[in-house]
C-alpha cells in the first residue's frame, strides 16, 4: 500500500469517526451581534486554535507526550529502527491586546533508539521557540475566526543531535477556529517551516473537531499530516506521517483544563503511537 492510500484511508476513518461522534441534546448558546463570542474552545492536543488571549491574560501549558516508533522498509519488513520519545513541553501565552499574543515554549525530552544492535539513550532539553500571532478575522455567526503567526525555533549546540538542533528555524502558520451552533467546534491548521540553511522544509495541514459533552467536558478528534522534504547530497529525500487523535479534557470554572489522548499513525515508512496529556491554566 502506498502513502497515499494509507492517507486516504486515515481521512476516510477520521470522517467516519467524525460522523460517528456522539450527538447528545446539548446545546450552547452564542451571541455574534457585535459583541465577541463568550463561547471558545482553545484546547487541543496537536493544533492551535485561531482563538487568542484578551489583553493583559496569561496562560500555562504543560504537556507530556510518550512516543513509541519503528521505521520499516517499503517491503513491510521491519528493521532496527525503533525507539521511544518521552517529551516534556512548557509554554507560556500572553495577550498585548484582545487579538495579538506572544507565545513561548520549552521542550524537553528523553530518547532510546537502537542503531544496529546497539541501544542510544539521551536526553536534553529541545529547541527554545516563539511565536507571534494576530487574530485577522474575528468570528461572525457565518465566518471563522482566523489567525496568522509566525516562529522561530532559536539554534543550540547540536551535541544532543537530533533531539537539539544548531540551526534557525523559521515557521509561517494559519490557524482557523469556527463555533458549529449545537455541534461544537471546528478547528483547521496550515504551517510551513524551513531551516536557515534552507535543506529543510516542513509543510503540516490538519483538521480538528471538539465536541463539548457539558459544561466541564469535552471529546475530541484530530487529523495531522506532517510532510518534511530535506536536501542531501545525494538528492532529495521526503516523507509523509500522517497522525491522527482521539482525545477528551476536562475544564473547570476557574481556567484549569486537563486532557488525555491516544494518537497513531501508521504507513509504509513508519509505525508510530502517542499517548499525551496536556495541562492549560490561564488567569
Amino acid at each position: 500500500m502506498t502513502l497515499y492510500c494509507c492517507a486516504i484511508k486515515r481521512i476516510c476513518n477520521f470522517y467516519a469517526l467524525l460522523f460517528l461522534f456522539p450527538l447528545s441534546s446539548y446545546a450552547l448558546a452564542i451571541d455574534f451581534d457585535g459583541h465577541e463570542s463568550e463561547h471558545q474552545q482553545d484546547f487541543l492536543f496537536l493544533l492551535e486554535e485561531g482563538y487568542t488571549q484578551e489583553k493583559g491574560e496569561w496562560q500555562f501549558g504543560l504537556s507530556y507526550q510518550d512516543v513509541s516508533y519503528q521505521d520499516v522498509s517499503y517491503s513491510g519488513e521491519q528493521n532496527q529502527k525503533k525507539g521511544t520519545d518521552n517529551v516534556w513541553k512548557f509554554g507560556v501565552e500572553y495577550g498585548f491586546t484582545d487579538r495579538f499574543q506572544v507565545e513561548f515554549f520549552l521542550p524537553y525530552q528523553k530518547s532510546s533508539w537502537y542503531q544496529g544492535n546497539a541501544k542510544i539513550n539521551a536526553s536534553t532539553a529541545g529547541n527554545p521557540e516563539i511565536e507571534l500571532i494576530y487574530q485577522v478575522i474575528q468570528e461572525t455567526s457565518v465566518v471563522p475566526v482566523v489567525s496568522i503567526g509566525v516562529g522561530v525555533e532559536i539554534a543550540a549546540s547540536s551535541d544532543k543531535a537530533p533531539i537539539r538542533s544548531e540551526e534557525w528555524g523559521y515557521e509561517g502558520f494559519v490557524n482557523a477556529s469556527k463555533y458549529l451552533e449545537a455541534w461544537g467546534f471546528l478547528h483547521a491548521n496550515l504551517a510551513y517551516g524551513v531551516a536557515d540553511k534552507g535543506d529543510e522544509t516542513e509543510l503540516s495541514y490538519g483538521l480538528g473537531f471538539v465536541r463539548p459533552i457539558n459544561d466541564s467536558f469535552s471529546a475530541m478528534i484530530e487529523y495531522l499530516v506532517e510532510r518534511e522534504q530535506e536536501d542531501v547530497l545525494q538528492g532529495s529525500n521526503s516523507k509523509v506521517l500522517a497522525q491522527f487523535t482521539v482525545g477528551f479534557s476536562y475544564q473547570s470554572n476557574h481556567g484549569f483544563i486537563a486532557g488525555l489522548a491516544y494518537g497513531q499513525s501508521d504507513n509504509d515508512e513508519r509505525l508510530e503511537r502517542a499517548f499525551t496529556v496536556k495541562f492549560q491554566y490561564e488567569f
